[in-house]
């Protein structure tokens, strides 16, 4: 895992369509941030890396919604933050 970590965790989807494609799929979608570690997070889809967008299977463009930050996501046996909102 990245940073050396050893831990899984999870993130709740707050987007209709991202909650609709997993109720489909029948369990939680696997994705990655869509920036590198310490870089900013990109609010629209041109704002990504091309190195990073030619390394995915797909991505869904959409609006980012109200968030002024990416969203919390805690490791999935202690609940501890392992990025705050």
């Amino acid at each position: 895992m990245p940073n050396g970590r050893k831990a899984r965790a999870a993130g709740r989807p707050t987007d209709e369509l991202e909650s609709q494609l997993e109720d489909a799929f029948g369990a939680p979608l696997v994705s990655t941030s869509a920036n590198r570690a310490g870089d900013p997070p990109p609010r629209q889809l041109r704002g990504i890396e091309p190195s990073l967008l030619d390394a995915l299977d797909g991505w869904i463009e959409g609006d980012t919604g109200a968030l002024a930050a990416p969203t919390e996501i805690r490791e999935a046996r202690s609940g501890a933050v392992l990025r705050g909102a």
